[in-house]
């Protein structure tokens, strides 16, 4: 099928610690899109939150991620703040359809998406409060509890709740553990992708190993997850595609093997 051309703004990089996966990601996506007879800008989001324009230059897939600390360099234009840069894209003739291809915080979770919205604009993916509960392990697992969906026991710790007692809160670790078999866990950050942040916790009772863990997570979010490790699962993924049910479409399911220990970061990116 032949779509008409149509001016697109692909929004890559933010202010999350998945940023670099995120140029990847944006570039791939702004090649695609402009192969396929679109119009394409893009614009890179820096670490404190400025928005660059990127010159047709800048979406070079094959430039090194190196290029971007540094986004003037490149020729971009700005940086200027997000109700700026959004009030640019609203003026723009042909006002264009903005696809985010953000990873993580403030990307995934709803804020982009409402910032978008309250500036008029169409864009591609779920709205504000889908992104929201779909970023948010603990949500998302509440509410696939609600449609009775099958869920791997949890457990949430709290960064301050650990600062205070960190013997309670790591017995309470263990005795949860000792129901299964195997007595790994896998700890990660309730709020972030791209497996950042994830640990498989050996050996639960060092101690040492646990309380690493829980701080590697820590250091991206004030909520920790820990499950029980599932060894060898079976990693599978599907689009879906529509904006109601009279148009929405399934894709897939397709399989993942990563031939790691899990779907970890250099599975998924290297």
């Amino acid at each position: 099928m032949t779509l008409p051309s149509t001016s697109i703004a692909v929004l890559m990089g933010g202010p999350s610690a998945e940023h670099d996966v995120s140029l990847v990601s944006g570039r791939a996506i702004a090649t695609a899109l402009r192969g396929a007879g679109h119009d394409v800008s893009g614009w890179l989001l820096d670490l404190d939150g400025g928005w660059w324009r990127l010159p047709e230059a800048g979406l070079d897939p094959r430039l090194p991620l190196e290029d971007f600390r540094h986004p003037a360099a490149l020729g971009a234009a700005g940086p200027v703040s997000a109700a700026a840069a959004l009030e640019q894209l609203a003026a723009a003739d042909p006002r264009p359809i903005v696809f985010p291809a953000l990873h993580g915080p403030f990307g995934e979770d709803g804020q982009v998406q409402s910032l978008l919205e309250s500036a008029g604009l169409t864009y591609c993916g779920s709205g504000p409060a889908a992104s929201a509960v779909g970023m948010d392990k603990s949500l998302f697992k509440r509410v696939c509890g609600t449609l009775e969906l099958p869920l791997l026991p949890w457990a949430e710790v709290r960064a301050a709740e650990h600062a205070a007692t960190p013997e309670q809160i790591e017995d309470g670790l263990r005795r949860f553990i000792s129901g299964f078999a195997d007595r790994r866990l896998i700890v990660k950050p309730a709020c972030l992708g791209s497996s950042i942040g994830i640990t498989i916790v050996h050996a639960v009772d060092d101690p040492d190993e646990l309380r690493e863990a829980l701080a590697k997570a820590f250091r991206y979010d004030d909520l920790a997850i820990v499950e029980p490790y599932l060894d060898h699962p079976r990693e599978l993924e599907t689009s879906i595609m529509g904006n109601t049910r009279l148009d929405t479409v399934a894709y897939g399911p397709g399989e993942i093997k990563p031939g790691r220990e899990f779907y970890d970061y250099v599975a998924k990116y290297q």
